[in-house]
């Protein structure tokens, strides 16, 4: 924030951080540019959640073992089939901690997120801190896959996406126990969850919005 006096315009990527840069032109940025699937695959009946980041990533470290101690457990004593992937570049010792618990797997950087995504049927994004906008979910959705987010990741699109619609929000821990359940019990229940996310991130996050934008800023900056 100490820096923001040395430029003239600044672009946010999310309505998160627009809040925090005052007295500034600014231009929302669609994130980086997502290439969603032209017809993804149905969500399929299976019992696979899956978070995928860098999980060297402090906020990503602390969601996932927040997620791991109020939210997992019960899954599985509701559903002990469930299963959960954690895929993300992160340090041996660590991922061995987190596959101490049962049913999940982290195996590293995952070579093929187009499989791995084909065969789940949700993806959480259990997130309290940070900024940005979690493109973790874009792609999610990219990919044709609902998403399930913490109120915080929500936020950070202000209201572009709605609970329900295109993307599930929980509250708290019993809430993400309650809505991972439901899916992997009805994943069906979901497809137009899926459906709608994958709308709005094929028409807006797109390659020439996101040009447009760009063009938009530094044009008007240069000319002040």
């Amino acid at each position: 924030r100490r820096q923001l006096g040395r430029f003239s315009g600044a672009f946010t990527v999310s309505e998160q951080d627009r809040r925090e840069v005052s007295g500034l032109p600014t231009a929302f940025l669609p994130n980086v540019p997502m290439h969603a699937l032209n017809h993804p695959s149905p969500v399929p009946n299976s019992k696979k959640v899956v978070f995928v980041g860098s999980l060297w990533y402090g906020p990503n470290v602390d969601g996932i073992n927040w997620f791991l101690e109020h939210v997992w457990p019960q899954i599985r004593t509701q559903e002990p089939s469930a299963t959960l992937t954690l895929a993300g570049a992160a340090p041996q010792g660590v991922r061995g901690l987190w596959e101490k618990n049962s049913g999940v797997t982290a195996a590293g950087f995952a070579p093929d997120l187009a499989a791995l995504y084909q065969q789940a049927n949700l993806v959480v994004v259990p997130i309290h801190s940070g900024g940005g906008t979690n493109i973790k979910v874009l792609e999610a959705m990219a990919y044709g896959r609902p998403c399930l987010v913490s109120r915080f990741v929500a936020a950070a699109y202000g209201n572009q996406f709605s609970d329900g619609k295109e993307m599930l929000v929980a509250t708290s821990a019993s809430d993400f126990v309650a809505k991972t359940v439901a899916a992997l019990r009805l994943p069906s229940s979901l497809q137009s969850v899926a459906d709608a996310g994958h709308f709005i991130v094929s028409n807006q996050f797109t390659h020439t919005l996101f040009t447009s934008r760009v063009t938009d800023l530094a044009k008007a900056v240069m000319l002040t």
